[in-house]
Parts: C-alpha cells; structure tokens; sequence
C-alpha cells in the first residue's frame, strides 16, 4: 500500500478524475454533482491549495501510475472565532480498494496535518447515514456523533440523514 501524503501540483489531474469518480459513484455524499463541480478543474484546485490553512491528502493508486486511490479535504475554519476548529472532506476510497486501509491511513495523516496547525483543537466532519460503513470507521479512529440532521440531502427524489461528527484533537 502507498503511504499517504499531500496532494503535489503533479497530481491535479489525477485528483480530478478521483473527484469525479467519487461525485458520480455517491452523490449523495458531497455537496456537489460531478457535472457541476467546478473545483475539480486543477487550476481553481492549486489556488485552494496556495491557502496554508486547506490541504488534500492522498493515497497513489496501488496498481495505476500517476492516479490517486484515496483522498481526504481539510480546512481550517476562516473565521477568528471558529478557527480553532477545522472540517474533514470529501474522504473518499475508490471501491475496489475499500476495507484494506486506504481510507483509515489517509484520515489518520489527515488529522496529523490538522493537529499541525497552531490552534487547531478539532476536526470535524459530515457523513451520509447510509454510509455505515465510513461511520464505524470514523468511529473506531475516536470521531463522536454530536447530532443528526434528518433529511439534510435530497437527490432524485430521495432524502438522506447526516450525521455531525468531531474529533478532539
């Protein structure tokens, strides 16, 4: 398995097909459709990414060179009251390499990441109910459920829980 690390200016492109991939294969789990999503275009990427307070973490693709595997977004919270907190997104593990620890190694190095920030004391993050899966694994890393909001997505007609959830770092 690849280590984790920080997405580099190589990788752009390789993050916009994992981005894609992760908006087509559940887009019930992020705020975005993949043909809608601007942010996936590498130049506005590497402009969120000149921003110290907002870093992509990744896993290279085991069997694919120059792709990406496993990703996970986080952001310091801009605002000076709320800046001691910072918001895990987009995690997300291509399905064929789900279970073999991708996810959980690029969460762990994400948080690492966020406990580098001066100030940080912790991180939170937002999942889908119906991904029980991601909720046990956030769980067992020592994320906890603050709250639910019921009927928080609606896609095609069909309405999704979400589930808060925080770290203390």
């Amino acid at each position: 398995m690849s280590e984790p690390r920080k997405i580099g200016r190589k990788d752009l492109n390789a993050y916009r097909r994992l981005r894609v991939a992760m908006l087509d294969e559940a887009p019930w789990a992020f705020a975005s459709l993949p043909y809608i999503e601007l942010s996936s275009h590498p130049s506005v990427v590497q402009q969120w990414l000149d921003d110290p307070g907002n870093e992509l973490v990744v896993i290279d693709h085991p069997e694919k060179r120059g792709e990406l595997a496993s990703a996970v977004g986080i952001q310091r919270e801009t605002k000076t009251q709320f800046r001691h907190k910072a918001v895990a997104w987009g995690v997300y593990t291509l399905p064929e390499y789900r279970g073999q620890g991708l996810g959980e190694a690029a969460m762990r190095y994400a948080i690492e990441v966020a406990r580098s920030w001066g100030g940080v004391e912790t991180l939170l993050l937002h999942v889908t109910g119906v991904a029980s899966e991601a909720l046990e694994l956030y769980s067992q890393i020592g994320f906890e459920t603050w709250g639910v909001e019921p009927d928080c997505v609606r896609l095609h007609g069909e309405s999704y829980d979400v589930h808060r959830m925080r770290l203390s770092l």
